[in-house]
């Protein structure tokens, strides 16, 4: 029997289920559940308050699935570097085409342990005067996959672009990595360190930019 919004009661109470089925073909890749309300005829969702906060989405998310088949991935060039509120960046892949366009990076983070947060992940790229040549910040997986979400354990890849990138064969770069809470801006610092980001060292080779791992210069500090 159907039960329309329009008539129920104060107070009353509704249980229901639902059922999904994964398609056998669904990509790899963190999938969420989202509930909302919305009027029949116009399609307009109903605004839905949060805590003290309206969604943005009109929605309110339940929970999330992950799908997998393969094991996750080794990171091309290793960090092991630990910061605050239990977050790992193992490390990371990158590539950049012959054209000198862009340059991507794929982040492989970690938490030991549940994170109550949602951080922000900071992607610089500095010259040897310590001056921003290229940016990304965002949340994980351009926000599609927050922080607060993430399993200990879980090893979730996390993908940037900075470019252009300069032109300047015969100089060095310098990428910082680090994670920060919007709304004040503190940054999470590197365990036992004053830092609070990761650096690695880029040089110029065959036309790409590649991580010099274990070099001991840094650049100029901020």
């Amino acid at each position: 029997m159907l039960l329309y919004s329009q008539i129920w009661p104060p107070n009353l109470s509704l249980v229901e289920m639902y059922r999904f089925t994964i398609p056998s073909d669904a990509l790899e890749g963190v999938y969420r559940f989202e509930l909302g309300l919305y009027h029949r005829t116009s399609l307009t969702r109903i605004p839905v308050m949060i805590g003290d906060q309206w969604s943005v989405t009109g929605s309110v998310i339940l929970g999330k699935l992950r799908v997998q088949d393969t094991p996750s991935p080794h990171p091309m060039f290793e960090l092991s570097a630990h910061f605050e509120d239990n977050i790992s960046l193992l490390g990371l892949d990158l590539s950049s085409p012959n054209t000198l366009d862009t340059l991507s990076i794929t982040l492989y983070w970690q938490v030991r342990e549940l994170v109550s947060y949602d951080y922000t992940v900071f992607v610089h790229l500095v010259d040897g005067r310590g001056d921003l040549v290229a940016q990304q910040d965002n949340m994980p997986q351009r926000g599609r996959y927050p922080t607060s979400w993430w399993d200990p354990g879980e090893i979730v890849l996390d993908t940037y672009s900075l470019g252009p990138l300069p032109k300047s064969p015969n100089e060095r770069y310098w990428l910082r990595i680090g994670l920060y809470n919007l709304s004040t801006g503190i940054r999470l610092r590197l365990l036992g360190q004053e830092k609070d980001y990761v650096e690695v060292l880029l040089e110029w080779s065959d036309g790409h930019l590649s991580p010099q791992l274990g070099a001991t210069s840094n650049c100029c500090e901020e």
